[in-house]
């Protein structure tokens, strides 16, 4: 796939949106390739007998000097027009996280029409090719929800690390992470973030070592206050108390 090729170079010619008509057209191979956002309608390619179905929510690349017959159903794209690009396979890449990356597409848009840096544009594909092969990588190998649980057993003593944190961190919307993380293990993401925070600070003040400040700090809480109330919420007991008992 073009976001895993090592030695991809190209260089930018345009940014642009598309408006598709409905039905079947012939394209004769031009001097450019593409790389192109599906926001609305599909559109049913045949390069020389290979056939690739592009969706709402797909990627699809198309290399210079190919020529192709397509059916559209009408729809909208916004295209990326490359020159001297080195990769020459059309493909189609669907992946999870379609809003997200239509937003990166929509927003390299905007900033070409307002000033058409060649660079900034080309960088900021680049940075959409690495998320795509991310993306994939993460979908071949663990679920949305087993990677948030993953990311929070790593990450839970930071203070400053909440379920807003996690979802941009998985390139998601905080909604579609609740929604998988209790679908797959039967908590929301934040109560199973405060359970191990709390499971962890429990550990701490069973060792004599540990002051409750310091059990709170390591378990990431920032406000003793705030701990000590959900503490004794959750196991009957303060804080103080507990690590005496």
């Amino acid at each position: 796939m073009i976001y895993d090729f090592d030695n991809l170079s190209f260089q930018i010619l345009g940014v642009l949106s598309i408006d598709h008509q409905r039905g079947l057209f012939n394209v004769k191979g031009r001097q450019y390739a593409a790389l192109a956002y599906r926001f609305s309608g599909t559109a049913e390619f045949n390069f020389d007998g290979k056939l690739i179905t592009s969706n709402p929510g797909d990627i699809i690349f198309i290399p210079e000097g190919t020529s192709y017959d397509v059916r559209h159903s009408g729809g909208n794209m916004i295209v990326i027009h490359f020159t001297d690009c080195n990769y020459h396979v059309p493909e189609n890449i669907s992946l999870t996280n379609k809003l997200y990356i239509g937003n990166l597409f929509a927003e390299i848009l905007e900033k070409w029409e307002h000033c058409r840096s060649i660079h900034g544009t080309k960088a900021k594909v680049y940075n959409i090719l690495e998320l795509c092969y991310e993306l994939n990588v993460r979908e071949h190998t663990n679920s949305l929800a087993e990677n948030a649980k993953q990311l929070i057993d790593e990450n839970y003593s930071n203070p400053g690390f909440n379920i807003e944190v996690l979802a941009q961190k998985l390139y998601t919307s905080a909604p579609t992470l609740r929604r998988n993380f209790s679908d797959r293990f039967g908590i929301p993401p934040k109560q199973y973030l405060l359970k191990v925070r709390l499971d962890t600070a429990a550990a701490f003040l069973s060792q004599d070592f540990s002051s409750v400040l310091e059990a709170s700090r390591k378990s990431g809480f920032n406000d003793e206050r705030y701990f000590s109330r959900i503490f004794k919420k959750r196991y009957g007991k303060s804080p103080s108390n507990f690590n005496k008992q």
